[in-house]
């Protein structure tokens, strides 16, 4: 049986991924730059990146929610 996703967690999951994506993609062009191509840097940084911003989003949707 499959669970059902609510549209809050939807939506942060697809927010985070998406920056997370930007933010891996930055770090991969940035090692390149300087010269020194770091083999995993760029899914090492999504990866935590993702993290940090569903944390951060799951905080302030539920700050928001609790003030309503």
């Amino acid at each position: 049986m499959a669970r059902k996703i609510s549209l809050r967690h939807a939506v942060i999951m697809g927010v985070a991924t998406g920056a997370g994506s930007a933010a891996g993609s930055v770090a991969e062009a940035g090692a390149e730059l300087m010269g020194q191509p770091l083999p995993g840097i760029g899914p090492l940084v999504t990866g935590v990146f993702v993290l940090w911003c569903a944390e951060k989003l799951d905080r302030v949707i539920a700050d928001d929610q609790e003030k309503n």
